[in-house]
């Protein structure tokens, strides 16, 4: 199969994490949709599968090389099923000539990438951009890795004279709500010595450190009053949370910190 085609039959799966999802993992009947097509399709391609505890995935395929072959580690290339919590992904992807310019993905919305707003587009003028129709993630954080490493699996199954030590594949649920199928992963029983995770960034690109923050929810009690005789008694739950936000540190948030700078988030505010 091509990946292109790969890539969007893996984003017509939805497999959005649901946070607070009392316990379940996966949060979401999606991940596990999708954890079944692909320990389908690794059997159809010959390789030992193991379909784990909360879907999580294990797809194995055996070195065509001697043992002990030092040139030839095994390795393990991991990537996770679900996508952001944050919005929907009943996603209508379609693939873009991109020749320059901006962007239009819907025409009736008018919702369009901007090159002014996306400079970065720059670097891909003159290649296939894959996008949504605006109402949508498009789900390449993780699908697009996904795909990569099927890709990269029908490659070497296909090519057996491609020299290679044991491969391990691991999909894993729930990364988007708090690593939640990575904890669940037996790391030891893959008996890797290097593991690779997909899930970052431009073409050719390598992180070798990996982002990490704590979260935490606050509540804040007012105590209510009619407006018309409030003085003394009204307390506003509202102002509280605000300035609670003010106090966090003006220059550390997400808007002015890259790199290894931490930052402050004020992620989302709701009442009773």
């Amino acid at each position: 199969m091509d990946i292109v085609d790969r890539f969007l039959a893996y984003t017509r799966i939805n497999t959005t994490a649901v946070p607070n999802a009392g316990g379940k993992l996966p949060s979401s009947a999606g991940q596990t949709d999708l954890a079944k097509l692909l320990a389908s399709e690794m059997r159809a391609m010959g390789m030992e599968v193991e379909e784990r505890d909360h879907s999580i995935v294990v797809g194995t395929l055996p070195a065509n090389v001697p043992n002990g072959d030092q040139r030839f580690p095994t390795i393990a290339w991991v990537a996770h099923l679900d996508t952001s919590s944050e919005y929907t992904t009943d996603t209508r992807a379609h693939v873009v000539d991109y020749q320059g310019g901006d962007i239009v993905l819907n025409q009736a919305t008018g919702a369009t990438m901007r090159l002014a707003e996306f400079p970065e587009l720059e670097r891909y003028v003159g290649d296939r951009i894959i996008v949504t129709d605006g109402t949508s993630l498009l789900g390449a954080d993780n699908k697009s890795a996904i795909a990569e490493i099927m890709h990269a699996m029908q490659v070497l199954t296909g090519n057996p004279e491609i020299e290679h030590g044991t491969v391990k594949v691991v999909f894993v649920p729930d990364e988007e709500i708090g690593l939640l199928g990575a904890k669940a992963l037996d790391v030891a029983s893959l008996n890797a010595d290097f593991a690779y995770t997909l899930d970052c960034c431009a073409v050719g690109e390598i992180v070798y450190e990996n982002w990490n923050a704590g979260e935490f929810r606050l509540t804040f009690k007012g105590q209510p009053a009619h407006p018309m005789s409030a003085k003394g008694k009204l307390r506003n739950a509202i102002l509280y949370a605000q300035q609670f936000i003010a106090m966090m540190p003006g220059g550390e948030r997400p808007e002015y910190t890259e790199g290894t700078e931490g930052y402050y988030w004020a992620k989302g505010i709701q009442g009773p």
